[in-house]
């Protein structure tokens, strides 16, 4: 059931406090807010942790904050979503870039198919998926980027059940990596793409089984097993 203030603000607390002092123009206040806020929603007891500083590739780049995931079965730590903060005055086009730099980071390092991506300003959000085919900022939400604050979203307004959608999106369809081609098989006549839940569009092979690529990310990548999905053809390739 929808209720009719979606906040993510509760009215008084912790939170409320923390998104007040987020008002004023320092960066490190609305950082501490966004971090409460996303704490609630990745709550799960050994399997989600929010973490600061860290890097998308192993190099000395940092990036505000970064979701991770831990796969209990393999004992491992997935990168699932990138977060990059600025104060009430930063610049939309800085923090998207940045944003964008770290995730085609992580895609690059990891092998991914996509990855999941929020940029703030102040607290107001926008909510991004960038995938390793595209590799630009796709909107979970509103249009194109256009370098303004206009489709940013203040966390305490009745449309955040958009960032409830995203969160539900991150955690049951967490990035991928791309399977492998496995050589004895014969190559693929025709190339598709799908167009995933929300927006997230990728490269597949029609009328061919690959091996479940299976590693750090803790699930299985092949083209039959995709779930929610809508298939157009937007372009052949003969043999």
């Amino acid at each position: 059931m929808i209720q009719s203030n979606m906040s993510v603000v509760p009215a008084q607390g912790i939170l409320r406090k923390l998104y007040r002092e987020a008002a004023h123009d320092i960066e490190y206040k609305s950082a501490s807010f966004w971090h409460a806020s996303l704490q609630r929603r990745f709550n799960e007891k050994d399997v989600y942790h929010i973490t600061p500083d860290y890097s998308p590739d192993g190099t000395l780049r940092r990036v505000d904050a970064c979701v991770l995931r831990y796969d209990e079965a393999h004992d491992t730590l997935s990168a699932m979503l990138w977060l990059e903060f600025k104060r009430p005055s930063g610049s939309v086009g800085q923090v998207e870039s940045q944003a964008l730099d770290a995730a085609l980071r992580c895609i690059t390092r990891d092998n991914l198919q996509y990855v999941y991506v929020m940029t703030t300003v102040g607290v107001s959000f926008r909510a991004w998926i960038v995938a390793a085919d595209d590799r630009v900022l796709e909107p979970f939400h509103g249009g194109l980027p256009d370098g303004t604050r206009l489709q940013y979203i203040n966390a305490d307004s009745n449309d955040t059940q958009i960032l409830q959608n995203f969160v539900f999106r991150i955690k049951n369809y967490p990035p991928l990596r791309i399977a492998p081609v496995v050589p004895s098989q014969a190559p693929p006549r025709k190339w598709i793409w799908t167009k995933w839940f929300w927006g997230v569009s990728r490269m597949g092979y029609q009328g061919q089984e690959m091996a479940p690529a299976i590693g750090e990310y803790g699930q299985t990548s092949a083209p039959g097993d995709d779930q929610l999905v809508e298939v157009h053809v937007s372009r052949i390739k003969q043999r």
